[in-house]
């Protein structure tokens, strides 16, 4: 059997927040940049509340900004390179609502490149944990973005390859089994092959 990798979607996968940026910032006549999202937790970068921005993420997830979001430089070739001697699965917090458009989007951008995609109860605290279907489906590594969720994976014994993001400085990642990468797919790609 081969090995199995778990991929996040969001950032890791899917360029997400400079979409989000684009749409937040002509909506609402703002001008946030990704260095200004320091929290994974974005109510609290665009000062509102969680159930406003919860609306306004849904919003986003029907607008046209939504469909243009970009695979991550570099995600498609390496998750392509990857799939040819592991097995990737995408395991996503994104909410179930967006299911087929997320479905699509991955389908669209990363064809052959993975077996699967698994959605977690994370965000919206229902359901299972990225680190409880990483161990059931006996992933040996997920990359992720974020901070909280690789804190997570790592105490329950899954390595983590953090992808350096503005929103996850901040944490002690020693005596963890975590990995900061720096550089983004072609570190990955070092790492791994």
């Amino acid at each position: 059997m081969r090995e199995l990798i778990a991929v996040d979607v969001d950032d890791v996968s899917l360029n997400f927040v400079p979409s989000f940026l684009r749409f937040y910032n002509a909506m609402y006549g703002t001008d946030f940049t990704k260095k200004d999202v320091i929290c994974y937790d974005l109510w609290k970068v665009f000062n509102v509340t969680k159930e406003k921005m919860i609306q306004r993420m849904s919003l986003f997830h029907k607008s046209d900004y939504s469909d243009e979001i970009e695979p991550v430089q570099d995600a498609r070739e390496a998750l392509y390179i990857l799939s040819q001697k592991k097995g990737n699965v995408f395991v996503t917090s994104r909410p179930l609502e967006i299911k087929l458009k997320t479905d699509l989007s991955l389908s669209k951008n990363f064809r052959n490149s993975y077996s699967g995609i698994f959605y977690s109860g994370d965000f919206n605290g229902q359901g299972k944990s990225k680190a409880e279907i990483c161990k059931e489906i006996g992933a040996s590594l997920i990359i992720e973005d974020c901070l909280k969720y690789a804190l997570d994976c790592s105490a329950h014994g899954i390595p983590v390859f953090l992808i350096n993001q503005p929103w996850n400085q901040d944490g002690d990642l020693s005596n963890t089994l975590i990995t900061r990468i720096k550089w983004g797919w072609s570190e990955i790609l070092g790492r791994i092959a």
